[in-house]
């Protein structure tokens, strides 16, 4: 049986005489995608990015972290410099970029307490604010 392209089915492919072919890994790179809207991509992840609201602790929860953190400080006043209170804290970090933040638990080793700045300062360099503490437990 006899096909309609016989004719040219054997030929060879036609190449123009001044230029050379283009390498497979120089034709790779022509034709990958771009971003039309340079920064859309991070836009999109920083919105749909979820942030928590700030909680505010009754009075009772609020004595009571008051209390604990007198506890913490007196226990500091009687370690030496060598030994240092280890605390587990639950804290709201804000979110730079939007409203809310997330809470943070984090347990560690307390180098200072700030009382006129209201801060805790971690061994490890951390900074919590009074304010921003949700809960304070001794380990």
């Amino acid at each position: 049986m006899e096909n309609k392209y016989d004719d040219i089915i054997n030929r060879q492919r036609w190449e123009p005489r001044h230029h050379k072919r283009m390498q497979r890994e120089a034709r790779a790179p022509q034709f990958s995608p771009f971003a039309a809207l340079t920064g859309y991509d991070e836009e999109v992840k920083e919105s749909a990015r979820l942030t928590e609201l700030r909680n505010e602790l009754a009075e009772d929860e609020k004595s009571q972290l008051d209390y604990n953190i007198l506890e913490l400080k007196n226990k500091i006043e009687t370690l030496d410099g060598n030994n240092l209170a280890e605390i587990e804290i639950t804290y709201f970090k804000p979110d730079t970029l939007k409203s809310g933040g997330a809470y943070i638990d984090k347990r560690g080793r307390i180098k200072k307490i700030e009382e006129y700045d209201g801060l805790l300062v971690f061994e490890d360099g951390t900074i919590v604010p009074f304010a921003d503490i949700y809960s304070l437990k001794l380990v």
